[in-house]
């Protein structure tokens, strides 16, 4: 019998992040511009820039479409790191809005 679901014995009430950005690329395709309304990365270095999709700050990794936007490389690593990790103390929330 297979079982699926929550009754599989490999079932997590949290999915990891790999199986929600394939659901993402799969309703979805695949990230293809910069959300972030202040990105310069083009204008700059005037190439296409990988695109990813990105997890917003204080939701969940669920299947919505409305938990996730699409950045560019670069504003993702920063969208990530910045206010964790490295220039704590510079001001970022304008930049990401």
């Amino acid at each position: 019998m297979y079982r699926s679901g929550p009754n599989h014995p490999n079932w997590k009430d949290l999915p990891d992040s790999g199986p929600i950005h394939m659901w993402l690329r799969k309703n979805f395709g695949d990230a293809n511009k910069c959300e972030n309304l202040h990105c310069y990365y083009v204008d700059i270095y005037g190439f296409k820039p990988r695109y990813e999709w990105s997890l917003l700050r204080g939701k969940k990794y669920e299947k919505k479409r409305e938990n996730f936007w699409m950045l560019c490389k670069s504003c993702h690593f920063k969208y990530d790191l910045i206010p964790q990790k490295r220039w704590p103390n510079k001001n970022i929330k304008d930049k990401f809005s």
